[in-house]
């Protein structure tokens, strides 16, 4: 929330927004907030996730401390009643606590595993969301050695121009 209030300070028109994990989740609500008071009529919540992308998910662990939990007593304290009803009623709530990665994920349009087994335990966690895999692409061509890079750009020569097609590495022989 305190980010997007700086960035509107310092004079920053944000399109999309891109949360790491949980911690980031309050932006949709100050997002969400955002939406209701310019327009009542619009679609808030579409209009959020529309503008929260992608949903970076690393520790897929429920016990991790990225996948904060509050109570709703701890929620109202914090946030406020009105603001915990809403969090509530918009189904962020999870075995009676507010859950901050469920929250980011019911207002992003896109979520990601970094790894594979991120993705897969994510999905184990959250079955309700569609979130996608990634092969951690960033910088790829300075953690690969020059010989598996050759061997890329011969098994998946678009990787260079798009660091997704890196999740089809798993599908390279591997004689």
């Amino acid at each position: 929330m305190g980010g997007l209030r700086m960035a509107n300070a310092l004079g920053f028109r944000v399109n999309v927004y891109h949360m790491n994990e949980g911690p980031a989740a309050l932006l949709t609500l100050a997002l969400l907030e955002r939406s209701l008071a310019a327009d009542r009529s619009a679609r808030p919540a579409k209009r959020t996730s529309s503008r929260c992308a992608p949903l970076r998910l690393h520790h897929p662990h429920p016990g991790s401390c990225r996948h904060d939990r509050f109570s709703t007593e701890q929620s109202i304290r914090i946030l406020g009643g009105d603001r915990t009803a809403r969090l509530e009623k918009l189904g962020c709530f999870r075995d009676g606590l507010l859950n901050m990665t469920l929250l980011a994920l019911r207002f992003s349009r896109y979520a990601n595993g970094v790894a594979l087994q991120h993705g897969k335990v994510s999905r184990e966690m959250f079955p309700e969301f569609a979130i996608d895999t990634i092969t951690n692409g960033v910088h790829s061509t300075t953690w690969m050695s020059e010989s598996i890079q050759q061997l890329v750009d011969e098994q998946i020569p678009a990787w260079r121009g798009d660091n997704l097609y890196l999740r089809n590495a798993i599908d390279i022989p591997s004689s």
